[in-house]
């Protein structure tokens, strides 16, 4: 698995803040079983600990602990950085009826 750099460094302060460690601990559990079973872990019921982005365009994902998720921002900025940076992959576009 490899963390988006804006990703990492809000992992970071969020590991090292005294306050935050409780939820530092249960974003590390997301992380591990998001590694450990990739896509398995997505699901559609309240209780899944992800879901997919149902306003993207692309088959993007989020875990159920993170804030409202920026789609453009993902699909405009970090997608395209992501694909520069890794000639051979491309992002999943989702079918649209």
């Amino acid at each position: 698995m490899e963390f988006h750099p804006e990703f990492a460094a809000q992992y970071v302060r969020l590991c090292t803040d005294e306050n935050l460690l409780e939820i530092a601990g249960e974003v590390t559990q997301l992380l591990d079983a998001l590694e450990q079973f990739g896509h398995e872990i997505e699901g559609h019921d309240p209780d899944d600990p992800s879901h997919s982005i149902v306003i993207s365009r692309l088959a993007t994902f989020a875990l159920r602990r993170t804030p409202p998720t920026p789609v453009q921002r993902i699909e405009n900025t970090l997608v395209p950085d992501w694909e520069r940076n890794h000639p051979n992959q491309r992002a999943i576009v989702r079918r649209t009826r």
